[in-house]
């Protein structure tokens, strides 16, 4: 009798069988939070392993874990916590009061990383699009633990000249405006106007040759090593952790060359076909 109640529900009722659907129901709306459920794959390992809580404040969705809060707003933003925080894929250890040049600041998950879990010194972080600056903000200043003076944070993005640009925004994919979107406008979504600065005048004001740079502007990459490496630059930072992307005949070999031809010793992943991450560690 079990079993047939079970293919039954599995066939005509497949939430009486979704054990995140059982057991957040009633305190996270399946409607209106729905894509908290879509995303079981990256929930489950982050309940179960790393102790995170998720429940609804204020009416946002909230994942907390060690004194860090932060908003969910859709799938993609789950997924980018599970990347962090889960599959740490921005830890580093064993450096000596390292500065992070974050560029790609975002919602401020990688930063708030930095500071809860990898000693750093000092966080210098870059978001161009006004909006998710401003949720990055907000999620920063929920994680009141941290000591929020080792970090600042600037609206505008870094490339390889001074300039605004126009791309296509959308809200529910945040991670994924940058040069990408600018070369490939959708004319569905929303545009906005995004201020760029010269990566080499910013790291003149920056200290020391102790840098970690973590790069995921999708796609801006490219002009930023490259303008690094034409002016000799490259060698001030020490790590440079990035995801690289490929499109508009831009493709990631030509990174890890740069980085190879600057004394960099480079390993690489490939996530997807256009997406992977690249580690570079500098030798003497």
């Amino acid at each position: 009798m079990r079993r047939i109640i079970y293919h039954f529900n599995r066939v005509f009722n497949p939430r009486a069988n979704d054990a995140l659907y059982n057991k957040f129901h009633r305190i996270i709306d399946p409607k209106r939070f729905a894509f908290f459920y879509s995303a079981r794959f990256y929930v489950w390992p982050c309940i179960a392993e790393l102790g995170c809580t998720f429940k609804v404040i204020d009416d946002d969705l909230m994942v907390l874990l060690d004194g860090i809060r932060l908003t969910l707003t859709n799938e993609e933003e789950i997924f980018i916590f599970y990347e962090v925080f889960y599959k740490r894929q921005y830890a580093f250890s064993g450096l000596n009061n390292p500065v992070v040049i974050d560029i790609g600041f975002n919602l401020g998950f990688s930063s708030i990383f930095f500071l809860k879990y990898c000693q750093v010194e000092k966080i210098y972080a870059y978001e161009p699009v006004r909006e998710t600056y401003d949720a990055g903000i907000i999620n920063l200043t929920n994680s009141s633990l941290l000591d929020q003076n080792r970090i600042e944070i600037y609206n505008y993005g870094l490339a390889d000249s001074d300039k605004s640009v126009i791309v296509s925004y959308n809200a529910f994919r945040k991670g994924s405006t940058g040069a990408i979107s600018q070369n490939a406008i959708n004319e569905a979504l929303p545009k906005v106007e995004i201020q760029l600065k010269d990566i080499v005048g910013i790291m003149e004001t920056l200290p020391g040759d102790n840098l970690v740079f973590k790069i995921d502007c999708e796609g801006g990459e490219y002009e930023i090593l490259r303008r690094l490496d034409s002016t000799g630059t490259l060698r001030k930072g020490c790590l440079y952790i990035m995801e690289w992307h490929t499109g508009d005949q831009n493709d990631f070999p030509e990174l890890i060359s740069i980085l190879e031809n600057n004394r960099f010793v480079v390993t690489h992943t490939k996530e997807s076909k256009n997406a992977g991450m690249i580690f570079a560690f500098r030798l003497p």
